[in-house]
Parts: C-alpha cells; structure tokens; sequence
C-alpha cells in the first residue's frame, strides 16, 4: 500500500502543475499590512482586530444613548460605524462633535476605559 500512496500523491503534484496557461500561472504579492487585508471575502471592507480574547472580523458601531435614571425611556442619540481596527480613542471627540452639531451634547458623556488615551491628559 505505500506505494500506491505514493503514486497518488504524483498523480495530484502532476494534475496541479500540469497546466500553464497563463489564467492558471499564480502570482505572489507582498502581504498587505494592517487594515489594509482583506479578512473577509463577503465584506472587503471588514477588517480582523483581536482585543484581550475576543476577535472580530467586521465593523465596530459606536452608539450614544440617553442614560438618566429618571427617565422612562432612553433614547439613541448617536451611532457611527468604523472599521474593526478603529482606536476607541480617536472616537470619542468625533462623538463630541456630532452631538453639539445636533445639540444632543450632554452634562456628562460616559465611556469605558477605551476611550481614555494619553493624549487627552496631555
């Protein structure tokens, strides 16, 4: 049996490169850095970040919503959609901005640790 194993193995090699025409002639290319890769070949536009544990191949929304605890219903007041690879912290004055245009600009904006970089305290 291994040396029917090693026949089939040629008859593959000789069937893939047998053919050179030249729409079947492969060309290598550098690797694009970064955001520049493709990770998805449904949405080119999607993008793969990994944070801590998690991954992610597509988009990130960045949504604003009203959070008064005396209120009965909250309301949405902002959303932007950015690739995957977006810094939380360029953000977070693009939101700022958005919400004075609209004046939706709250007292207090709330945000988690990734919206904090050292620039702001600068």
């Amino acid at each position: 049996t291994d040396n029917d194993d090693s026949n089939s193995t040629k008859e593959v090699v000789e069937v893939l490169s047998g053919d050179t025409t030249p729409e079947s002639e492969i060309e290598i290319c550098d690797k694009p850095e970064g955001d520049k890769i493709i990770s998805s070949p449904h949405n080119t536009d999607a993008t793969y970040v990994r944070k801590r544990n998690q991954t992610v191949v597509g988009h990130k929304v960045f949504a604003t919503e009203t959070c008064a605890p005396d209120n009965a219903v909250q309301f949405v007041t902002d959303v932007n959609l950015e690739r995957a690879t977006h810094a939380d912290a360029r953000e977070i004055s693009v939101i700022e901005q958005r919400l004075e245009d609209n004046d939706m600009q709250p007292e207090k904006l709330y945000g988690d640790a990734g919206f904090i970089s050292v620039k702001q305290f600068q």
